[in-house]
Order: C-alpha cells, then sequence, then structure tokens
C-alpha cells in the first residue's frame, strides 16, 4: 500500500475516503524543513497553501509520484521541476469558485455599506446612524481582472445587482463573456479608468506579480475600491498603502497577503481596509468538494475505484 501524506486540515470524509488505498500520515504545521526530514517515505503528499514543493524538497522525496493540492493555486509547487522528477501534479481549479465569488460580495457590501462600522459602533453603545451613509452597488461599474471561472461567477452576481460589468483578461473568450454581459476591454489604463471597484481572479506568476502598483493605481478614477481575493503578491502592499493613506483608493478589501501567515501590519492597521486570513475558500461546501475533486484525480490516476 502506497503511503500518503497530508500536510493541512482536510474534510474527514475524504481521508476516509482515501484509507481504503493509502496508508496516511497527517501532519500539520510543519516547517520546510521537517517536510524535507520526513517526505522520503511517501509516494503522495496532499497540501493547501500551507507547504511549498520546491525543487530542496522534491530532490529528498525519492518515492514521490503525485502532488495534490487542495485548491486552485499552484504558487507553492515548482511545476516545471516536478515534470522532469516525473511527479504528477493535480489541483483543484473550480471547487472554490463559488465560495470566492460569494466572498467577494459580502466584502463588497460591508465596504460600502458601512457593516463592519456598524457593528463596532453599537457594540460600543454608539449611535451611529448619521455616520454610516453608504453606496448601493446598483448601477456602479466594476471591473474584474481574470475572467476565468471565479471571475465569470462575480459578473453574473453583479449583473444581479444590476452593476455594470467590465473585464480584463488578453486570453478571455469574448463571445462567452458578451452573453453573461461582460465588455472585454483590452487596454489597461482604458480599463482602470472606467470603473468604481475593482476585482482580481489572477494566479500569481512573474507576469502578474505586483500587477496592482503605483502606475495603475494613478490609473484608476479618484476614490475607486478594491477587492483582493486572488493571491498575495498580485498587488504590491506598498503602493496600495500610499493609494489608501492619500485617499486615492478610497477603501480596500484584502484577503490575500504577500506573507502569509503574517499580515502586513502597517497595511492592516488602515481605518479604510478589511483585512481577512485567506478564507476565500473556507466554506463547508468548497472544502468537500476540494477533498473530492482531488481525491477522484488521484484515484483516477492510480486506476481505483
Amino acid at each position: 500500500m502506497k503511503k500518503l501524506l497530508i500536510t493541512a486540515k482536510l474534510a474527514d470524509a475524504g481521508v476516509d475516503a482515501l484509507r481504503k488505498h493509502f496508508e496516511i500520515k497527517i501532519k500539520t504545521g510543519m516547517s520546510q524543513a521537517e517536510l524535507k526530514e520526513i517526505i522520503p517515505d511517501f509516494e503522495v503528499v496532499l497540501i493547501r497553501s500551507d507547504a511549498k514543493i520546491d525543487q530542496e524538497i522534491m530532490d529528498a522525496a525519492t518515492k514521490l509520484e503525485v502532488v495534490g493540492r487542495a485548491g486552485a493555486g499552484l504558487d507553492n509547487v515548482d511545476l516545471e521541476y516536478a515534470k522532469t522528477k516525473g511527479v504528477k501534479v493535480f489541483n483543484t481549479p473550480n471547487a472554490n469558485s463559488n465560495a470566492v465569488a460569494e466572498l467577494v460580495f459580502g466584502l463588497m457590501l460591508s465596504l460600502y455599506r458601512n457593516i463592519r462600522e456598524a457593528d463596532l459602533t453599537m457594540k460600543k453603545g454608539e449611535w451611529a446612524k448619521p455616520q454610516l451613509l453608504g453606496q448601493e452597488l446598483n448601477g456602479k461599474t466594476l471591473g474584474i481582472v481574470g475572467m476565468g471561472h471565479i471571475g465569470q461567477i462575480v459578473a453574473k452576481l453583479a449583473k444581479a445587482f444590476e452593476m455594470e460589468v467590465l473585464g480584463y483578461d488578453p486570453y478571455a473568450d469574448q463571445t462567452k463573456l458578451k452573453e453573461i454581459g461582460v465588455e472585454l476591454k483590452t487596454d489597461l489604463n482604458e480599463f482602470l479608468g472606467a470603473i468604481d471597484l475593482l476585482t482580481l481572479h489572477i494566479p500569481k506568476t512573474k507576469e502578474t506579480t505586483h500587477f496592482l502598483s503605483t502606475a495603475e493605481f494613478a490609473a484608476m478614477q479618484d476614490g475607486a475600491v478594491l477587492i483582493n481575493c486572488a493571491r498575495g503578491g498580485v498587488v504590491d502592499e506598498d503602493a496600495l498603502y500610499t493609494a489608501l493613506e492619500s485617499g486615492k483608493i478610497a477603501a480596500a478589501a484584502i484577503d490575500v497577503w504577500e506573507q502569509e501567515p503574517e499580515a502586513n501590519d502597517k497595511l492592516k492597521a488602515l481605518p479604510n481596509i478589511i483585512a481577512s486570513p485567506h478564507i476565500g475558500a473556507s466554506s463547508r461546501q468548497a472544502q468537500m468538494r476540494c477533498v473530492f475533486d482531488l481525491i477522484k484525480s488521484i484515484f483516477d490516476f492510480y486506476g481505483y475505484e
């Protein structure tokens, strides 16, 4: 029986399903040094964003056949090196999509309707109704960078709120986007200057690192709002701090950070930011889909029923 290492919390039902074919060890919260020490014993490793499967780890993992990433992002796996080592990598690109899209709207509503401030002031015994005048989503122009599965769900939800939706994605299927009412822009500065609110749904790659920085914030409308539930590092946090402090960007909601689990203390302390600890995929339904999509890929790979 092959040995399988799980480095992060997975749904119990999924772990039970895996036990039919694998000898399982669960060890969470490991450092890279600890992972390197124990990984030589395993043919399969299942991770979230907690562990990095880089060249050093793969060189140590002499039996490794499969890396399973419970989630969409693969920036913590060296895919090119995995190919050279003959290691198959699976992820679950669509399992979290609905959960992330719904969080975007939860953050959006909280930013525009001052929900966080309303709760805090009430709990302090204050009746701050005059200071909590908000804005409606209806009629606002939402910009979506990255029109993949999550971006399309966000667009459909936005249309239900009667928002205008602009998309920016050089690889998108323009015909499909027209069907859901998204106008695709090809000029980034024109796109940024036309929107009230920006949400990002792109992976972190060499090309997208600091996709939003000083020049991009300058191209946005004064008082625009930003939501990032994509990947830490696609937004330059120092540039965002400057834009928020100056009021160029009125408010932001950030779920993903350049350094995790630590987050930018200076940025998250600003009054016009909502900070959350990478909870985009943290719904019970998404976690179950994640695990069982991954199990199907692994079972298919090995020919298991």
